[in-house]
């Protein structure tokens, strides 16, 4: 057999971050929930696999609780508002949200990925780390 030529993938950095305090919000913009996390690329080639889980409630019904990534003051998402949203359809209603985004910052200064939230009413309240229990993200810096 013949091996071809080391065409990248390699795990250059993981960095972990956990809330374990209960937070939440009744915005329909979107806010912090506090957990972010900070990385510095080695490479303007690498890419940044950024992934977050949520233990999450929503308290009102009819009603959506959102989820998205924020790099600085940017929403990563590509398509709608949010990478990740539950809906109360009449009963309060749990569930653990997951986010997977691989993001390509083309630049080595340290980035800053901010998990934000946000209700769709003013009247509903969404909940990270719901009773406390751990939201984590995680930040892999992916060498070319």
């Amino acid at each position: 057999p013949e091996w071809g030529t080391d065409i990248g993938g390699k795990l250059l950095q993981v960095i972990q971050v956990i809330k374990s305090s209960e937070g939440s919000t009744n915005s329909t913009s979107y806010s912090s929930t506090g957990l972010e996390v900070q990385i510095t690329p080695s490479a303007t080639s690498s890419k940044i696999l950024i992934m977050v889980t949520n233990p999450a409630y929503l308290n009102s019904g009819g009603e959506w609780y959102y989820n998205t990534i924020y790099n600085g003051s940017t929403n990563l998402t590509t398509t709608g508002d949010a990478f990740a949203a539950i809906r109360n359809n009449g009963n309060t209603i749990g569930a653990s949200l997951a986010i997977n985004f691989l993001h390509s910052p083309n630049s080595t200064s340290q980035q800053t990925y901010k998990l934000m939230h946000k209700t769709s009413n003013s009247g509903a309240t969404g909940y990270t780390a719901i009773n406390n229990w751990n939201a984590t993200m995680i930040a892999m810096e992916i060498g070319a």
